[in-house]
């Protein structure tokens, strides 16, 4: 037998331990498609493993100690499993079975996975088992399932996860076609997790849209780090024998549509293939069909190998080229001319949703919200009035800033004036002020991916403070005393870093967070956990807010529901931010800077957001389309209580599309 046949042999045996009993069955006809001599060798292989266990890595007599471990160990429900009550069985695979239960010391659900007696018998399966838990609870990323714990009942091992409700990937596929939109949202939350995985060291292997759940608000969670393989990194977690295991020679792990060409090889694999994994993935949501069609497991592996896919834009003529660009490079068969790092397929993805959006006018179903017309102009002006931000943020700064010794007074802005702070082409976002008012810094694509500038007030020229990153960096504010400045940045799996004025020293605070903000003291600066690309489009809901601690790292919760956009208020009392309420109302919040019960500033249809608060802390600015158009508007508020004292004013600015 040559060596293709028995790896062909050999992927379907391992495909079909994946499915239940009674699954087998139909799966190894499909996949055999007529070839009664393949068909006949795996079921061969099958009763063989059945009969005497993994007969490749064990013997007979240790099958049959196995077979008597196989025994009643099953949960039942109500039944108590240390601190778990069982509620009910979510569903089981050939990896074993999900149940829902209660975690009694918290009140709150989980899903706690078994493995079956027959994977942990075998000292290597259970080390796999374990090095799932470890892998999986040492990422702290929103996209990626949260590992509780993991424990023993009986002969079985479990891991105790967060509890989900949503639907799996595949489940959301069969019931419609997605929209290009939803699309690029999961595909771009699927890279963000698969960066935070590379940072870890960690490859999943086996992306595929089973693994991949949607929470009813929209945020999607990547599961099952089961087949995960630890790359060199002997610093992780002290243990040389976890790194030193390898899948055995030969033994092709994952799901055949799903695999990279490397892995169906059976050769030496990298974080590559996950992102040959996810163009597959994007692929099918796109077009509702695989890249590599076939009638069966042979034709499948000779597809991956030799053929090329159709591109997307044949099912769809209106797909945008970009899009079927992004996807060749996504599944290369060549990994060394395939996309790198997650954080470059992520900037991508990021990149023509942005596109898209700012061609598009909002849809019906975005207009029946909000009842107002000419989003979609508003957005599509963002390009050419960005600059004019800029504009403001001087301007602000020039009115409100107090003279030295003096009680600043609320400014009048019918004497305002406009001058431009930088003139270079293209977009330029995230402006932020240095305490002296004496140079800026924002974010810009002039370099080809985004990168943090500063300009020096009055001057013409701006500086790359973030050159040397081939990710994204966004999202810049000075500290208070002007001699740091926190950043959003793609590096590293993404998260908030921080860096000297001059681009010094970048060091990663958190591995998560959008638009950071310092506190008065600059002893903390507090994140959203989502990000914020455009008001009229959420697609991870809710985001929370939290507090991190500059010297140390500890963070802490302050908010539980939907917060984006923080904004620390002049004294220290109060955090403003914006979220959805009542459906979809997109409003403005304050909460005590130590937390507790938020205080609403304003509720009604308009879409208010981005706000920010007048150094003497009596003002809240914001960006608001009440007036028909995106611009800025004011409104007075008590900083210690959050009480509103009066209705929002409109600020006059220069454009008809202005944010903060």
């Amino acid at each position: 037998m040559d060596n293709e046949r028995w790896q062909l042999i050999e992927r379907l045996f391992h495909s079909a331990l994946e499915r239940d009993a009674e699954d087998r069955s139909a799966f190894l006809s499909e996949a055999c498609a007529g070839d009664a001599a393949l068909l006949a060798e795996v079921e061969a292989l099958l009763r063989a493993y059945d009969s005497a266990g993994d007969f490749i890595e064990h013997s007979p007599q240790e099958a049959a100690v196995r077979a008597l471990s196989e025994s009643s160990d099953a949960p039942s429900l109500n039944q108590q499993i240390g601190p778990y009550r069982i509620v009910s069985l979510l569903g089981k695979g050939g990896m074993g079975e999900v149940y829902l239960a209660e975690d009694t010391r918290l009140g709150r659900k989980v899903a706690l996975k078994f493995l079956p007696p027959r994977f942990t018998y075998n000292t290597e399966q259970l080390q796999r088992f374990e090095r799932e838990a470890r892998a999986a609870s040492a990422l702290n990323h929103p996209n990626i399932l949260t590992v509780y714990d993991i424990g023993q009942h009986g002969n079985t091992h479990f891991i105790a996860t967060e509890y989900i409700e949503g639907e799996t990937l595949r489940q959301r596929m069969t019931a419609s076609k997605l929209e290009l939109k939803e699309a690029l949202d999961i595909a771009i939350q699927i890279a963000e997790a698969l960066s935070a995985a590379l940072a870890a060291g960690i490859i999943h292997r086996d992306i595929k849209p089973e693994n991949i759940m949607i929470r009813r608000d929209g945020y999607v969670k990547v599961l099952d780090f089961g087949l995960a393989k630890l790359t060199e990194r002997p610093d992780r977690f002290g243990d040389e024998q976890a790194l030193s295991m390898h899948t055995q020679s030969r033994m092709v792990m994952g799901t055949i549509n799903y695999m990279s060409p490397e892995q169906a090889l059976s050769r030496e694999i990298d974080h590559r293939t996950d992102l040959f994994s996810m163009g597959i993935v994007l692929y099918e949501m796109v077009t509702g069909e695989l890249p590599f069609k076939s009638n069966s497991a042979a034709a499948a592996f000779d597809a991956l190998l030799n053929q090329a896919p159709a591109p997307v834009t044949d099912s769809d003529s209106t797909l945008p080229v970009e899009l079927e660009r992004i996807m060749s490079k996504a599944i290369e068969k060549d990994r060394e001319l395939r996309y790198q790092t997650a954080s470059h397929l992520h900037a991508d993805l990021e990149r023509l949703e942005r596109d898209i959006d700012s061609r598009m006018s909002f849809g019906a179903t975005a207009r029946s919200r909000f009842k107002k017309k000419g989003w979609g102009e508003w957005i599509a002006k963002a390009s050419f009035i960005t600059t004019l931000l800029v504009i403001l943020a001087a301007s602000l700064y020039s009115l409100l800033r107090s003279a030295p010794g003096s009680e600043p007074g609320a400014p009048d802005w019918r004497n305002a004036t406009f001058t431009p702070f930088t003139n270079q082409p293209g977009e330029e976002l995230f402006p932020s002020l240095s305490p002296d008012g004496r140079s800026l810094v924002y974010a810009s694509r002039a370099g080809g991916n985004w990168d943090i500038y500063s300009q020096r007030a009055g001057g013409q020229t701006s500086i790359n403070l973030t050159k040397d990153s081939t990710d994204n960096d966004t999202h810049p504010v000075f500290s208070p005393d002007g001699e740091l400045i926190a950043f959003r940045s793609d590096r590293q799996g993404g998260g908030i870093f921080i860096m000297g004025a001059t681009g010094e020293n970048v060091r990663r605070l958190t591995d998560f967070g959008y638009n950071p903000a310092w506190s008065p003291d600059g002893k903390e600066i507090i994140c959203a956990a989502a990000r914020t690309r455009n008001p009229a489009n959420r697609s991870v809901i809710p985001s929370r807010l939290w507090a991190i601690n500059v010297a140390t790292g500890e963070k802490r919760l302050i908010t539980e529901g939907d917060a984006v956009q923080p904004a620390w208020s002049p004294h220290g009392h109060r955090i403003a931010y914006w979220g959805l309420q009542k459906g979809g109302q997109r409003d403005l919040w304050t909460i005590p800077a130590t937390g507790g019960e938020p205080v609403q500033v304003t509720d009604d249809e308009a879409l208010d957001w981005n706000p920010a608060w007048s150094p003497d802390g009596k003002y809240l600015y914001f960006a608001s389309d009440r007036s028909g158009s995106m611009n800025l508007w004011r409104v007075a508020i008590e900083e210690e209580s959050g009480k509103v004292l009066g209705q929002p004013e409109a600020v006059r600015t220069p454009s008809s599309y202005s944010q903060i």
